[in-house]
């Protein structure tokens, strides 16, 4: 926080002489660093309220650890309820911030590189940027949308956690008609996802370790005046791995993707749902027999 500080208002100082040597006119070099600093000095303010938000959670997390040792799917506090919200309307969000602060980097940059009389032709790569960046606004604007379209799905549990040789149950409610027009494709994926490398170099890459698909036919699903609800029900085998977040470098995640196509916006949403083995267990399905046949696309 504090290096974002000063550096904010180092640049928002250089803007402020680059002004005065400029006879109080906006020229690029007042403007560049100006945006800069001032999107610095947000930023500084935003980490300084996240760290004490995640310092707060990590000290009432350690509390639920030491209550239920033997429930690891109690620590974490999105699983105290059945219950678990979509993020669509934050993901829309971090879009937004993420290709604001992109483009206002990089449009500046592509500017000044456009008008130096002098530039270089290795120079103009740096317009790739700006197209990035409106990719990026694309991006942010499609996730609006299906956000205004159907608001935050949320998953209600029927099991919880999910049970390794058992089942993962549930319906997942949405606050809008949802009018399919092909069948919809649910999944759930156990996914190992790891981290390597550090700073510009870190990447995180997920691999499969199981996945069931199941397509439910769009007749099938419940629509009323109220919403939409589409039923929820998986059987975990009990060779699967369980959810394990202990090192956030190496982590386990089971996650529920739902998908359909819609006329406009598609619909889409997932949720990382909690799966481990609590030792209930329940006979696997007959083989070949599908659940939820009533909701089974033909």
């Amino acid at each position: 926080m504090v290096i974002l500080l000063a550096g904010g208002l180092g640049l928002l100082g250089l803007a402020s002489n680059q002004y005065d040597k400029a006879g109080h006119r906006p020229v690029a070099a007042v403007v560049v660093p100006g945006i800069l600093g001032a999107l610095l000095v947000l930023g500084s303010g935003a980490y300084l309220k996240l760290a004490r938000r995640l310092v707060q959670e990590s000290a009432a997390e350690d509390a639920r650890r030491a209550q239920f040792p033997e429930q690891p799917w109690k620590w974490k506090k999105k699983w105290q309820a059945p219950v678990i919200e979509a993020n669509t309307g934050s993901g829309a969000v971090m879009m937004w911030v993420f290709a604001i602060f992109w483009n206002a980097i990089s449009m500046p940059a592509a500017w000044m590189i456009l008008h130096d009389p002098h530039r270089e032709k290795a120079s103009m790569l740096i317009l790739i940027f700006p197209l990035v960046g409106l990719l990026v606004l694309w991006a942010a604007i499609y996730q609006t949308l299906r956000w205004r379209k159907f608001g935050n799905p949320r998953l209600v549990l029927s099991t919880l956690p999910g049970a390794i040789g058992g089942y993962l149950g549930g319906v997942i409610e949405v606050a809008a008609r949802v009018q399919l027009e092909v069948d919809a494709k649910l999944a759930l994926k156990c996914l190992r996802r790891v981290t390597t490398g550090s700073g510009k170099s870190r990447s995180t890459s997920e691999k499969v370790l199981w996945e069931h698909v199941e397509h439910i036919a769009r007749e099938k699903w419940v629509t009323s005046a109220g919403g939409t609800r589409i039923p929820v029900l998986f059987y975990i085998p009990p060779y699967c791995v369980a959810t394990d977040d202990r090192d956030s470098r190496n982590e386990v995640v089971w996650r529920l993707v739902t998908e359909a196509a819609v006329p406009g916006v598609d619909f889409a949403t997932q949720f990382d749902v909690p799966v481990y083995m609590t030792g209930e267990t329940a006979p696997p399905p007959a083989p070949g027999a599908p659940l939820l046949d009533e909701y089974k696309a033909e």
